[in-house]
């Protein structure tokens, strides 16, 4: 009986060692997991910001457009066109016409000065009773004439085609419409050949004017040829057509 009280003892100690064992390991392991950071729940590892860009080292320009410049030729046209539009028809143009004189005198710029033109002669009809009646208000700039003893126009016709071109590339023109004549039989004698520039909502016509005279008579030269620059608009102050005269 002793020895199964003393097996007893032994068996209980024993179980009371292991029991604290258990418990010292498990304290161990709470501690253990409380000192370890908590799992991340991110999908990717934390990586470093990259530092940023450094700027380079060429040097850098910024690249500037410039518009075209504009041919001299179409400043100098814009203004007489936009003389002919208001209500004095040109008058403006020339002290003498706006004085009330029916001819004057508009001295050009440089740009018309280099087209041969080194005035334009004004001309504004209802200022004189004698010319009331004409059809146009009018600016002549005249480029170029020449005589000759020969029918002959050609270089007249070559230097109005390389105008009308110049004119039609002007920024302000791209909506107008350019005619150009047919040409006409010199044999014909006096004879003008004329290509139009025209804009519906504008009441001002740009006219190349070539132009052929036989002069009759004792003349050394018998043929005048000429190259003008015309701007015209109806003449606002015309009387009205008797009832037997033709409308023109």
């Amino acid at each position: 009986m002793l020895q199964n009280r003393a097996l007893w003892i032994a068996i209980c100690a024993a179980s009371l060692f292991a029991l604290q064992a258990v418990a010292q390991d498990s304290t161990t392991e709470q501690a253990s997991a409380a000192d370890e950071p908590p799992p991340t729940t991110l999908p990717f590892a934390p990586t470093v910001q990259s530092a940023p860009p450094t700027s380079p080292s060429y040097p850098t320009t910024t690249r500037v457009v410039e518009a075209p410049p504009v041919d001299p030729v179409c400043l100098e046209i814009g203004p007489i066109i936009r003389a002919g539009v208001v209500a004095s028809r040109f008058a403006t143009l020339s002290p003498s016409t706006l004085d009330g004189a029916p001819i004057g005198k508009h001295q050009t710029g440089d740009a018309f000065k280099a087209l041969g033109a080194d005035y334009c002669t004004i001309v504004i009809p209802a200022a004189s009773d004698l010319t009331a009646d004409s059809v146009y208000n009018q600016v002549t700039c005249q480029l170029d004439m020449a005589n000759g003893e020969a029918e002959y126009l050609e270089d007249m016709r070559d230097r109005r085609t390389e105008l009308a071109e110049q004119i039609a590339a002007c920024p302000a023109m791209a909506r107008w419409t350019a005619t150009p004549p047919e040409e006409a039989d010199l044999s014909a004698g006096d004879i003008n050949e004329d290509f139009l520039f025209s804009h519906p909502d504008v009441p001002v016509e740009l006219v190349l004017r070539t132009r052929q005279h036989a002069r009759t008579g004792d003349w050394p030269l018998t043929y005048m040829r000429s190259l003008d620059l015309i701007f015209r608009t109806p003449n606002p102050d015309r009387p009205e057509p008797l009832e037997d005269e033709p409308a023109p």
